[in-house]
């Protein structure tokens, strides 16, 4: 194994150095018979004994959030192999083309996202804005309590149940993220459908909806 250059160099000028002792053994062998039994050559053992140098270990580390996540990932996993992994659920327009998930920019209120034939696109309202980020989070729980509630209208008591179901900080930030992103996603108007071609005619399959009809009661 090759490790470096000098390395290399000591090796062959080893070789060369053994190669010339010989011969030179040799010689002296043919002009001095007698004193050839006496003579031995000890080869030199520097270069077997040479280890090749190890690259030295890489060091990785990782932010407290990312090893955050993988615990959280770790612990989905063995919930899920003990059947005791707790599910939320998601409309199926977000699963297929997901909301953005950075900050649109100052002014942009339409998002489109195309996955194979689903095409899901999203305007958002004027005075709002498009839902990104952890908007996201807010149709997952209103969809997951409506099936656990078996009704169309749910009803949950503050705000806060929200941040403890997904582990945020109770604090004002947070409070007030959840309801500007309440505003952007009952804002924003949601087309979704299908786009394909079907013998040379463009064929589309779209539905229009608010993914809330109406609202009752300010969060508290």
């Amino acid at each position: 194994m090759i490790t470096t250059n000098d390395t290399n160099m000591e090796r062959l000028s080893d070789i060369m150095a053994r190669v010339a002792k010989l011969s030179a053994e040799r010689e002296n062998e043919r002009q001095a018979p007698s004193q050839a039994s006496a003579i031995h050559p000890q080869p030199d053992k520097a270069a077997d004994t040479t280890t090749p140098a190890l690259p030295q270990a890489k060091v990785i580390t990782i932010s407290t959030h990312r090893r955050r996540q993988i615990e959280l990932i770790v612990a989905a996993r063995d919930e899920r192999d003990r059947r005791e992994q707790q599910l939320v659920y998601s409309s199926r327009p977000f699963v297929l083309c997901s909301l953005p998930v950075r900050r649109p920019k100052p002014g942009m209120l339409l998002h489109k996202r195309q996955n194979g034939k689903f095409v899901l696109s999203v305007v958002g309202h004027p005075d709002y804005g498009l839902p990104f980020g952890q908007d996201r989070l807010i149709p997952i729980w209103v969809s997951t309590l409506a099936l656990r509630q078996d009704n169309r209208l749910i009803q949950f008591n503050s705000a806060a149940e929200i941040l403890e179901t997904f582990e945020l900080p109770k604090d004002g930030r947070y409070y007030l993220r959840l309801v500007n992103g309440f505003k952007r996603v009952f804002g924003a108007t949601i087309f979704f459908g299908t786009e394909e071609e079907r013998k040379n005619h463009a064929m589309f399959d779209w539905a229009r909806f608010h993914f809330f009809d109406v609202t009752t009661q300010v969060l508290q």
